[in-house]
Order: C-alpha cells, then sequence, then structure tokens
C-alpha cells in the first residue's frame, strides 16, 4: 500500500512537471517581448553600453524601436526612447510602474525602501511624500526661505568679488557645490554644517556617499562576478558610509530636539513635532526624519548643482543668448545690484533659458529606474513583471520628431511663445519625472537656480578663456570635460573661474540609474589675464594721430542770410495779447477740489504747448495752493492719466509729491496691474511721470519697466488711434521730461491738433505763440551769425598756448586747436568777461589734458578719465554763460552757488560725458581716438564693449535720478537758476540719445532744426 502511494506521488510529481513545462512552452511561444538587440551569456548587453550610456541607449532604439527591451546579466530593462511610450509608462500604465528596483547596500541606507526615493508605491509611500511636500516643498513654503537664498547667494558674489581682486583661481564647481548644500542645509537643518566647527563638513559627507552609492553593483546584475564587488570593499564602503551620514544625522535631530523650548518652526523641528505627537496614520519615528533628510539633500543638491553649471556653461557658450538677458535684467532690476525673486518672476527670457538647459542636459539622462509590478502588454509587447524601466529623457528631448531638425541646439527662444512646462504633463519634457514619481522638489531648485544665474550675469562677464583644445573646440558632452576654463571679468583686475569636468562633481552624471562614470584626463587649463595700467607707452610731444576735419556747420549760412520780418513779430505780439487774458480766466476761474484738479490738468497741456511762460505766476499760485491740498486731491482718484499729470506737474515745477500715489495702481505683489494695460492715455502718462524719478522713487522704476513694455505694443497694434500711436512711439524714444521744451512743443502741437476734443482756443494761442518764438529766435541767431564771422581765432588760440601750455611746453597745441576750433568754445571765450572767464579756462584747460592722452592713445583709469572729463563737457562754462544772462543779483547768486560744485551740476556733468562719450565711441575709435570712458572702463574692469555700455547707461540713469532729486529737494537757491541745470540736461539728451549729434548734426539734429527754425507752422 506504501509502495503503491509512493508510486501515485511520483507519477503525480512527473506529470505535474510535464505538464508545467508544456505549459509554458505554450504561453511562451504566445508572448510578444520588445524587440532586442543580441546578447552575450552572463554579460547579456552591457557590452553594447558605454561611457555614456543614454547615448548609448539612444543609438540602440534608432535601430530597435523606442521600446526595446536589453538585458544587464541576468536582469531584464526595457528601455524607453520616444515621448509616446513614456505617455503610456508614467500616465496609462503608472500604477504598475510606480514602483523603483533597489540595490542591497542602498536597503542597508534606506531601512528596506522605507525613504520617499525607493519606499514602494503605496499607502506608507503617499504619507511621507505629502510630509515633504506640505513642509518643505510647497510654494508658499518655497518662498518663505528666500532670505536664506539671498544670503548664499550674496556670499557667493563676495566670493567671486575678492577672487577677482586678488586675481586668484577659483573652482566655480566647487562654489556651486557650496552654494547648494549650504542653502539646503538652511532651509531642511535650520542652520549651515562644516568641519570647522568640530562636526563633519556636510558636502564631504554627501559626496562620499554619492560617489560610493553611484558605483556600479556587480552582484547585482551578475552574481557569479560577485567577487568584484568583494575586492571593491563595496558593502563595506557602504556600510562606513552609511554609519557616517546615520550620526550626522543623529546629531541635527538631537539638536532640535533639545530645542524643543525654543519654539523653532524649521522642517526638522516640525517633522520632530509630529513624531512625539503622532498624528501620522503610520508609525512615524526618528529614523523616518533622518531618511527624510536624507533624501532632500541629495536629490535637491544633485539637481540644483548640476544645472547650475549647465545653465553658464550654455550661456558661456551662447554669447548672444547672454545679451539678450542681461537686457532682459537690466530692464526689470536696474534699482539694485542683487536681482531677487520677484524680479525673476517677471523675466520670461530667463525662464526660458533654464528651460532649455534642462531640455539639452536633464539632471538625470535617465530618469531613477522603476520596477514593473505585475504583467502587462505595452504597445503590442508583453512584458513581464520584475522588469525594471529606463526612460532616456536625454533621448527624449532632444527627439528632432518632436522638437524640430535643430533639436539639438540651444535655442531659449523656442519655449517663449510656448505653453510646454516641465511638471510632467508634457511627456516629450520630463526632466524631472512624470506621474506618481513626478519630484516634488522642482520649485526648490528652480527658484535658487534661476536667481543664482541672474546675479552671476548681471554682475560679472562671463567669457570661455583659451584653452588648451581651442575656444571652438569646446567639448560639452558629459561624460569628458565641461569646461575648459570660465574667466569672470568684475570691476577690478580679473580673476580666473573654471568649471570642473563632471568627474569631478559632487554627483556623478547618470550615478542614479547605476551605471559608472570613469574618468576622463584633461589638460591644465590657460588662463589670460586683463589688467589696468595708468603708465604711458608713448613721448608725451608726438603723435602720428590725424584729426577728421570736421564739415562747416551749414546753419551758419542758413541763419546769416535769412530775412526775419519785425512787422510780423510785432502782428503776433498783438494777437497773442487778446488770447492771454482769456487762457488766463479759463485757468483761474476753476474752484474747488476738483477744479484744482482741472487747473493742475490745465497746467499740463499749457506746459506741453508751450504757453507755461506766458502765465508763470498764475501757475505759481495755483501750484502752492494745490500742493498744500495734495492728499485731498488724490484721495479716492482711481484715474491712471489724472494721478500721473498731478505727479508729473508738481514735480516738474520742483514740489516733491511722493511716488506712493502709484501705489492704487499696484497689486499686492508691488506689480501694476495688468488692467491698466487698456488705458493707452494712461499708461503714455504714467511712462512719461516715471522719468521724474529719484533714487528712493523704487516704484517708478517698475513703472517705467511695465509700461515700457507695454506702449510698444499698444502703439503697434492698431487699437491706439494714429496720433496717439505716433505719440508713444516718440516718446519711447525720448521722454517729454528730457526732452528741450521747444522741440516737444512742435510734436505736441500736431497732436493736440487731432484729439477729438481739443480746445480751438489753446490751439490757436499755442500755434501764435511758436510761430513768435521762432521768429525770434531766428532774429537773435541772425545777429550772432554775423558776429562770429568777424572773430579773430588765431589770437585767442595763441593766448590758450600761452596760458595753458604748462612748464612752457605745448603738448601738440597746433593738433588741438583742430580740436577746439570745431567747438563752440571760442563762443564761451568771447562770453566770459573778467574774473568769469576762469570758468572757460578750466574747461579748456581740460580739453587739452584729454587731447595730451588722445595724442599719445593713452588710456587711463576710468576714474581719473572722468575727474576731467566731467569738466571738459562744459556744463559749468555752458551754465555760467546762461547765468549771465539773468539779473544782476540773480546772476551772483547763481555763481556763488555755481562754484560750490553743486551735486546738480556734478551729476549733470557724468550724464553728459557719458551720454556723449558712449554714442560717440565707434566714431571715435574710428579715428584712433582711444581716450573715451568707453575704453577706460573696458581696460580696467576687464569687460566687452556691450557690458561697458551697460554700466555706463546705467550710471547714466542714476545721475539722471540725482538730477531730479537734487532739483526737488535743494532750498536757498532760485527756481530759475536750477531750471537752467534742468534745460541744459535736456539740450544734452537730445543731442546724444542714441547717437552722437554734436559731431555729427546730419540726423536727428538736422530734423529737429528743421521742424524748429524752418518749418512753417500753419496758423
Amino acid at each position: 500500500m506504501e509502495m503503491f502511494l509512493i508510486s501515485l506521488c511520483l507519477a503525480t510529481l512527473l506529470a505535474f512537471l510535464f505538464l508545467k513545462r508544456l505549459l509554458k512552452r505554450t504561453t511562451t511561444t504566445k508572448l510578444n517581448p520588445p524587440p532586442s538587440p543580441w546578447r552575450l551569456p552572463i554579460i547579456g548587453n552591457f557590452h553594447q553600453l558605454s561611457l555614456s550610456p543614454h547615448r548609448s541607449f539612444r543609438s540602440l532604439s534608432l535601430r530597435y524601436g523606442p521600446l526595446m527591451l536589453l538585458h544587464f546579466g541576468r536582469v531584464p530593462v526595457l528601455v524607453v526612447s520616444s515621448a509616446e511610450v513614456a505617455h503610456d509608462v508614467m500616465k496609462t500604465h503608472d500604477r504598475i510602474f510606480a514602483n523603483r528596483p533597489i540595490t542591497k547596500a542602498m536597503e542597508k541606507v534606506v531601512r528596506g525602501g522605507r525613504d520617499i526615493v525607493f519606499a514602494p508605491y503605496g499607502e506608507y509611500w503617499r504619507n511621507m511624500k505629502s510630509l515633504c511636500i506640505v513642509h518643505l516643498l510647497t510654494n508658499k513654503m518655497v518662498r518663505s526661505f528666500h532670505k536664506e537664498r539671498e544670503e548664499e547667494i550674496n556670499i557667493l558674489m563676495e566670493k567671486l568679488e575678492q577672487a577677482s581682486s586678488s586675481s586668484s583661481t577659483v573652482n566655480l564647481s566647487q562654489f556651486f557645490i557650496t552654494l547648494t548644500s549650504d542653502v539646503m542645509s538652511k532651509v531642511a537643518l535650520g542652520r549651515k554644517y562644516s568641519s570647522d566647527e568640530g562636526t563633519v563638513d556636510i558636502k564631504t559627507v554627501v559626496r562620499t556617499f554619492s560617489r560610493v552609492f553611484g558605483t556600479f553593483p556587480v552582484a547585482e546584475y551578475i552574481p557569479s562576478l560577485a567577487w568584484i564587488d568583494w575586492i571593491r570593499r563595496l558593502d563595506g564602503k557602504a556600510e562606513e558610509v552609511s554609519k557616517t551620514f546615520d550620526d550626522f544625522l543623529e546629531k541635527v535631530v538631537q539638536e532640535h530636539d533639545l530645542d524643543v523650548d525654543k519654539k523653532k518652526s524649521g522642517f526638522v523641528d516640525r517633522l520632530l513635532s509630529i513624531q512625539r505627537e503622532q498624528t501620522t496614520p503610520f508609525v512615524f519615528d526618528r529614523s523616518d526624519i533622518k531618511l527624510i533628510i536624507l533624501d532632500m539633500f541629495i536629490g535637491g543638491t544633485a539637481t540644483t548643482s548640476s544645472l547650475l553649471e549647465w545653465t553658464l556653461t550654455e550661456l558661456v557658450r551662447h554669447p548672444e543668448c547672454v545679451k539678450k538677458l542681461r537686457d532682459e535684467i537690466c530692464s526689470v532690476s536696474a534699482h539694485n545690484s542683487y536681482v531677487n525673486e520677484d524680479d525673476v518672476e517677471k523675466m520670461n527670457y530667463l525662464n526660458a533659458i533654464v528651460k532649455e538647459t534642462l531640455r539639452l542636459h536633464p539632471p538625470l539622462s535617465i530618469i531613477v529606474p522603476r520596477l514593473l509590478s505585475e504583467d502587462v502588454r505595452l504597445r503590442g509587447y508583453d512584458i513581464a513583471a520584475g522588469t525594471q524601466v529606463m526612460i532616456n529623457a536625454w533621448a527624449i528631448q532632444r527627439d528632432k520628431a518632436t522638437w524640430g531638425p535643430d533639436a539639438e541646439e540651444f535655442k531659449p527662444e523656442r519655449h517663449l511663445n510656448s505653453s510646454l512646462d516641465f511638471q510632467g504633463q508634457d511627456y516629450k519634457f520630463i526632466p524631472f519625472g512624470s506621474g506618481r514619481r513626478l519630484c516634488p522638489g522642482i520649485r526648490l531648485a528652480l527658484v535658487l537656480v534661476e536667481v543664482t544665474v541672474a546675479n552671476l550675469v548681471k554682475r560679472f562677464d562671463w567669457r570661455v578663456q583659451v584653452g588648451p583644445y581651442g575656444v571652438d573646440k569646446l567639448d560639452l558632452a558629459e561624460a569628458a570635460v565641461k569646461m575648459k576654463s570660465i574667466a569672470v571679468f568684475v570691476p577690478k583686475h580679473g580673476s580666473q573661474v573654471f568649471l570642473s569636468s563632471p568627474n569631478h562633481n559632487l554627483f556623478p552624471v547618470n550615478k542614479l540609474s547605476c551605471f559608472p562614470l570613469m574618468s576622463v584626463p584633461t589638460k591644465p587649463p590657460k588662463f589670460v589675464r586683463l589688467k589696468a595700467t595708468t603708465t604711458m607707452t608713448r613721448d608725451d610731444h608726438e603723435s602720428n594721430r590725424t584729426f577728421k576735419e570736421l564739415l562747416p556747420s551749414p546753419w551758419t549760412d542758413q541763419f546769416h542770410t535769412i530775412s526775419v520780418d519785425v512787422s510780423e513779430i510785432n502782428a503776433l505780439r498783438k494777437e497773442i495779447d487778446v488770447l492771454k487774458p482769456k487762457v488766463k480766466k479759463a485757468l483761474m476761474s476753476y474752484q474747488g477740489i476738483d477744479s484744482a484738479k482741472k487747473r493742475i490738468l490745465m497746467i499740463y497741456l499749457l506746459v506741453s504747448l508751450g504757453l507755461a511762460h506766458h502765465f508763470e505766476d498764475e501757475i505759481d499760485e495755483t501750484i502752492k495752493e494745490g500742493f498744500e491740498k495734495k492728499e485731498e486731491m488724490i484721495e479716492g482718484e482711481n484715474d491712471l492719466y489724472t494721478v500721473s499729470i498731478i505727479f508729473w506737474v508738481f514735480r516738474r515745477y520742483g514740489h516733491h509729491i511722493s511716488s506712493d500715489v502709484f501705489r492704487r495702481f499696484t497689486k499686492n505683489s508691488g506689480n501694476f496691474k495688468e488692467s491698466l494695460v487698456g488705458d493707452a492715455k494712461g499708461m503714455l502718462s504714467l511712462y512719461e511721470a516715471a522719468y521724474l524719478r529719484t533714487t528712493k522713487d523704487y516704484i517708478m522704476d517698475e513703472a517705467l519697466i511695465f509700461t515700457s513694455r507695454h506702449l510698444e505694443s499698444l502703439a503697434a497694434d492698431g487699437t491706439c488711434p494714429p496720433h496717439l500711436s505716433v505719440r508713444i512711439r516718440n516718446a519711447l524714444t525720448l521722454p517729454q521730461h528730457w526732452n528741450m521744451e521747444m522741440l516737444f512743443l512742435v510734436e505736441y502741437i500736431s497732436f493736440f491738433e487731432q484729439e477729438k476734443d481739443h480746445d480751438e482756443m489753446l490751439l490757436k494761442f499755442a500755434k501764435i505763440s511758436f510761430k513768435l518764438v521762432q521768429l525770434q529766435y531766428l532774429h537773435e541767431l541772425k545777429i550772432l551769425a554775423e558776429y562770429v564771422t568777424y572773430l579773430h581765432i588765431n589770437d585767442t588760440f595763441e593766448e590758450f598756448e600761452r596760458e595753458l601750455g604748462p612748464q612752457g611746453r605745448s603738448y601738440n597745441v597746433s593738433a588741438s586747436k583742430e580740436v577746439v576750433k570745431q567747438s563752440n568754445y571760442l563762443l564761451y571765450w568771447i562770453i566770459f568777461q573778467g574774473k568769469e572767464r576762469s570758468w572757460f579756462k578750466t574747461h579748456v584747460k581740460a580739453n587739452f589734458d584729454l587731447a595730451k592722452w588722445g595724442l599719445v592713445y593713452h588710456v587711463p583709469s576710468f576714474e581719473e578719465y572722468m575727474e576731467v572729463g566731467e569738466v571738459e563737457v562744459a556744463v559749468y562754462a555752458t551754465l555760467a554763460s546762461r547765468y549771465m544772462s539773468m539779473g544782476k543779483m540773480a546772476a551772483k547768486e547763481a555763481f556763488e552757488w555755481l562754484k560750490s560744485r553743486p551735486k546738480l551740476v556734478q551729476s549733470l556733468c557724468v550724464k553728459g560725458r557719458l551720454m556723449d562719450d558712449i554714442t560717440g565711441f565707434q566714431d571715435d575709435i574710428s579715428r584712433g581716438y582711444v581716450t573715451n570712458a568707453v575704453s577706460c572702463y573696458m581696460k580696467q574692469y576687464g569687460v566687452s564693449e556691450n557690458e561697458a555700455f551697460r554700466e555706463l547707461n546705467k550710471m547714466v540713469g542714476e545721475a539722471e535720478k540725482i538730477i531730479n532729486e537734487e532739483f526737488l529737494t535743494k532750498t536757498g537757491v532760485r527756481h530759475c537758476v536750477l531750471k537752467a541745470v534742468i534745460d541744459l540736461a535736456r539740450m544734452i539728451h537730445v543731442c546724444y540719445n542714441g547717437y552722437e549729434g554734436y559731431t555729427d548734426p546730419q540726423g536727428k539734429i538736422k530734423e529737429y532744426m528743421t521742424s524748429m527754425f524752418v518749418d512753417q507752422i500753419r496758423l
């Protein structure tokens, strides 16, 4: 019986084994696995991989398709290389692809997979992820850490400045690692940790952790070669690193646990509070806290540091992108040196640059592998549970089928008008993954990258130095050297800064994909220094430089031969005498608060139409009364045009009304409301008002950016009346505040005449008044032109030579005569008499000093040049001549004030000198004249021509703010004295507004002269 039972069992077992084998064979024949390249025994497809697995995957996918099955030793690996298949994996079947494979070494660290990265998909994983998001990674929490980021970014900037001043060499990669680690320490741990305080250096710990656990575990894939891991002591190193990191995290947690009474509210403190109160639906202990911190550090530091390096690398390779980015930065953040996070939110091009960098260089070329939890049929192919899935984000984001033929090129512009984002919804752009395993810390990394890049680009000029392989052969392969060398030039002498190769970085490329990265030997970089010098290299007395012979002014003959009918002047005066009382009555008849607004608005019309000088007393009275009641007048006024005009008029006449009146038009964030864009006249008025800003009017800086950005499109989209579009375009070219009154008058009369509700009486008065002024000017210019014809020039220059040649020596005065003779300097010499002649002597002495430098091609320091150049620009001499036309008492007071070298006039000197040199730079260089503010700035600070232009234009903008500020706050000086400075500032602005109109008056200046003195206005 027993033998029968034994025989029956054996027969049953054999039958079962036979049927199982038969069923397996039948089933196998019906399965349809994805395409797969041939493989070798034991190692599988490992032999088909290069040092850059993502590149190898793409090459294989071009032959075997976007869904490809490989075998790494005994482990089946599914490789995804297209957006469509990625959608199927991370969207359609995301649940069964939501797990991740984990190595034995990593299991020891994360307690079998209890951290967020490797925890199996389920309730525990969801709760752990939720803790991180709610207490660290929400947009509100990310914004709350802005001070921590600002502090560390400023430290980075200071380090680069210090390196520059000492001309030392620094590793920018290490700086980025320090930045990201320190920010994450403050954000996640509450403070920075370093070896200086007797504890482990967090950067060293994380670097070692990354290196050990980024090492390829041979035994996991090929058990028969496990001895390789034993020789490398992989398990031992993993335990050592794990213990070091665990000890460090335990110290951090203990610090916070002991400080529980201090009511801190940091990330670790909140986690400890949750652990003590046990408010989670699972057992949340101290180990879980440490695992969360570990994930935050490894993930956050890796992506941010890598993204910073690649962004700067691509910018250095594409200087045209740097220029566009700098322009955007300057337009958005011009009021201080630090670009803050609010500014960055407005920078579309910066955002596009970061997106494009993420597209070409995702933080992980191959997204962290996934593990299939159950059998699935995908795209007609059968895939077994237990298969690892590797999504090649690098290949997907360079796919020409979806990105076009230029997919391999760095073009940020492709993102400007695109709604494409990297939040995991567009599967052709997945630098941070997608689906349930989408990286939750995207915003935390990006805000640091964007603000850091904006400040690096704003404050430094980045360029590739001559490397061992040549600049044009810069290698950007991930497994090779990212940058041979990069130089940073700052306002000192110059320092060399370089990005190391990726194998020297904190996190090896593709480490989480379990592929090793081999070291690539590099040659030491070559650096080029640029230093300023004040040593002359040529004899002071010799020069082969030739002077450009400027053409005689065509206006001399024009004014000399013109005929002015005096009887016409008298007739116009009579018409004005009739109209003036009527306009005065209209102005002064308004009463009450609302009427006061109307009077202010009418004053604006009188100023714009060139009629204000007829009603000076009435305007002064109105403005003084209105200014005393300005709060009552402004209260409840929500019309942008009205508020802007009131602000403009008060400041125009020297009354300091606060720019806070515009707060009513801003959102809680401080940005102007987008609803204002539909009010074209209001936007134009706000734009004009913004040019009366001072150094403390930050809201006016924002107003200028906001209106400038929208006005051009308003003028071009056809929604505005044609005459308003013309007015807007003219204002964008030359704002009213910096335009000469008579020149603006010509434009505004034409605009006012086309307004539907214009006042006919005011229009007629404006035309008659302009005609009268035009004839009076022509009459005076005729007399002056005749007078200049009879001047004895040579005698005057001989006197210059006697008085200005130091120690009896001449600085080639014959050449300097040619310079001076082309200008109006002689006119000043004729006008000044007695002691006031010293103004002109000082001015001409400065001209000779510049001529001396120019003759020997000397480029002094920027400060030395400006000290002389600010005098040579003739602001003091011009103002002195203007003040002589005032009454005796006023002139005396004006000269005493001018001798004190007031800040108002000094700022105008800066504005005039820099605008002259910026617009005349190309002409100067073409004539061999290198003594120019642009050349001096470039040489001293080691910057490019464009960077010098940008920085000097900033100085012009700051000088204009100071001019406005001094005009508003200066006391004890007559208004007419101060106004003369503003009028001269307007003349300088018109003369050098984007062109050198003084030396070459044949362009815009000729148009302006024609409109004022030749064209006849139709009465």
